[in-house]
């Protein structure tokens, strides 16, 4: 996996990186690599940089420390290295060895800006002054360096924590609130309801339009994606970019339909060592996200399907839709892949645990959830917003329905906070009226073992009973007229919606098993036994009693996939697992090797079992 070639084309990833930061164009710089390299002033070299022109020599002895302690070193070198070719073009150094020591300090101040750790590094007292002088002339701020114990690591490292100026300057650079900057349209104008735009190409063309505007409106998100590091306010140090909440929005060629590994919060603040990752979809440019819908439903709130029943709705009692969706979490949680993800993969000495949202995906195949689908792609808010479900076939048609008006909500993302728990006012009535608080929360679902989420770019609004998603201050609509033709031609493109609905073996559970049982009103003891887990003051007999009066039996079933299914997955294992590690990023200089070494996995022993099927 690690050889010549592929850390050449690291290196370059990293000189790439440092010329971002020393405003140098990286293109002329070249990388080969010798076997051996001769000693320099009686001193051993793993790397040099040729004299007449600026190419960077990589030695074997480098490419062999890479394979053993993985590419740190290597992103030391090619920063000191870049720094030299910079000063040299500016004619303040003529050999690789001249002012070596600068060049260390600055190779050193930019690993500690991206949050990296340096393996072996110790300070005294005037290295760390000199780093410090380093870090404000090159990156304008102040500080003090300090060590960081890592409990996973067993050790720790070197960190720079800013100054109260710095911080302060950090915080007005990437932490201002952000006001609505997208075009609210004013009643009559054109795409309002009652004056829809003709067709939906004419509002998705709209919609393109005004988000473009807003992100050029919007500074703090335009400063975010220029960033190549990561300051964490509450922790207050540099951390490494896949930790940054913006991770998905900085600048970057990955394509629209990537997914970027992004850290999430830890579930238990506790263990902030223990955290997980989602593949989140490249937001990079994105302001909105979006809903497509055929019909407005005028007089009808926008509500998750779990609060589309009035009379559960009254009676606040939810047990009968969720049992059934935790059925399904527990199915998901059985596939073998899944359980790699979730437990962590090991990449380059990092480790990746990949959060699996159950009831996300269970809401993507068939089941109700306090949660509102939204994408970042207009394409696939345009399938949705000119298609009908047709339930009994379980599939989606072209609408030809043209008495009725459409529409397209656009959700905002309105930094720092956009994905933070919301508060609105919202009301009851108990003989009088009643106002209180309701919540609402943007969760990131992307790309999933089962792959619905991620064909649509999904995002989920979690969203409490009372909230209606129409009436929400980051919430704007489009209406537009439906036109057969263009519903047709849309749902052609689409592949007849194969394009966002991956035929695979959670589809074919549904309906082989899990459907018949839903209609039957049978549910596994082990789906009761999770509810318990989740309801406190329950137990698993006060939960089949009230499962038992609502008319539901508890069975032994025991929710997993079929040796039918599992070998029907398998079957095609090694392509599955490229496709699916093809289109994720790291955010990273390292991004492609993380790729590469993510793909290479199922020839690790210690994941064999994960890709081999056993009957």
């Amino acid at each position: 996996m690690i050889n010549p070639t592929t850390i050449t084309q690291v290196a370059q990833a990293f000189v790439k990186d440092a010329c971002h930061y020393l405003a140098m164009d990286s293109d002329t710089i070249r990388i080969i690599y010798a076997p051996k390299l001769e000693p320099l002033n009686g001193m051993p070299q793993i790397i040099t940089v040729l004299d007449d022109d600026d190419t960077i020599v990589i030695s074997d002895d480098l490419v062999n420390q890479c394979r053993a302690t993985g590419c740190c070193q290597l992103r030391f070198q090619m920063y000191i290295a870049a720094r030299f070719i910079s000063e040299r073009r500016k004619g303040k150094s003529a050999q690789w060895m001249q002012h070596i020591q600068d060049n260390v300090r600055y190779s050193i101040s930019l690993m500690l800006l991206k949050g990296l750790s340096i393996p072996g590094l110790t300070l005294d007292t005037q290295l760390k002054e000199d780093i410090l002088k380093t870090f404000k002339s090159e990156f304008g701020f102040s500080g003090e360096v300090f060590e960081l114990s890592n409990i996973q690591m067993n050790g720790s490292f070197m960190k720079i924590r800013l100054d109260n100026d710095s911080e302060r300057a950090f915080l007005n650079k990437v932490a201002v609130k952000t006001k609505f900057t997208g075009k609210s349209l004013k009643s009559g104008e054109k795409g309002t309801k009652e004056n829809p735009f003709d067709n939906i190409n004419q509002a998705v063309e709209y919609l393109a339009k005004i988000e473009n505007e807003a992100y050029e409106d919007d500074n703090t998100m335009k400063e975010i994606a220029q960033l190549g590091y990561y300051y964490d306010l509450n922790e207050h140090h540099f951390k490494i970019a896949w930790a940054s909440p913006y991770v998905a929005h900085t600048r970057n060629n990955f394509g629209e339909h990537a997914f970027v590994m992004s850290q999430m919060e830890p579930l238990d603040h506790k263990r902030p060592d223990i955290y997980f990752f989602s593949l989140k979809p490249n937001m990079y440019k994105r302001k909105f996200l979006y809903r497509g819908q055929s019909d407005h439903y005028e007089g009808f709130p926008c509500v998750p399907n779990l609060f589309r029943n009035p009379e559960q709705n009254a009676k606040r009692d939810f047990l009968d839709p969720l049992i059934f969706s935790q059925e399904m979490e527990l199915l998901i949680k059985s596939h073998p892949i899944v359980q790699m993800l979730e437990q962590g993969i090991e990449l380059l000495h990092d480790k990746f645990r990949i959060r699996m949202h159950y009831i996300g995906i269970a809401q993507h195949y068939y089941n109700k959830t306090p949660y509102l689908d939204l994408t970042s792609n207009l394409e696939v808010a345009k399938f949705f917003a000119t298609t009908n479900y047709d339930a009994t076939h379980d599939c989606y048609t072209p609408n030809t329905d043209t008495s009725r008006t459409g529409v397209i909500y656009y959700y905002e993302l309105k930094y720092p906070d956009a994905f933070q728990q919301h508060h609105i006012y919202t009301s009851r009535t108990f003989g009088k009226q009643m106002f209180q608080t309701s919540e609402y929360a943007l969760k990131t679902i992307g790309k999933q073992v089962f792959l619905r989420s991620g064909l649509q770019n999904g995002f989920l609004l979690e969203m409490e009973q009372e909230v209606d998603f129409k009436t929400l201050p980051e919430v704007k609509a489009v209406y537009f007229k439906h036109n057969v033709d263009i519903s047709e031609e849309i749902f052609r493109k689409s592949g007849q919606g194969k394009k966002y609905f991956a035929e695979d073996i959670l589809q074919h559970a549904w309906h082989d098993r899990l459907k018949e049982r839903y209609q039957n009103r049978v549910v596994s003891r082990e789906a009761v036994r999770l509810n318990v887990s989740r309801n406190k003051g329950e137990t698993e007999k006060t939960i089949i009693a009230k499962l038992k009066d609502r008319g539901i039996e508890v069975d032994n079933y025991v929710p997993k996939f079929s040796e039918e299914e599992l070998s029907s997955f398998y079957q095609d294992i090694d392509q599955w697992w490229e496709d699916f590690c093809s289109d994720i990023h790291f955010g990273d200089a390292e991004d492609e090797l993380y790729r590469e070494t993510m793909k290479q996995l199922r020839h690790d022993p210690k994941y064999s079992k994960y890709f081999t099927f056993n009957k």
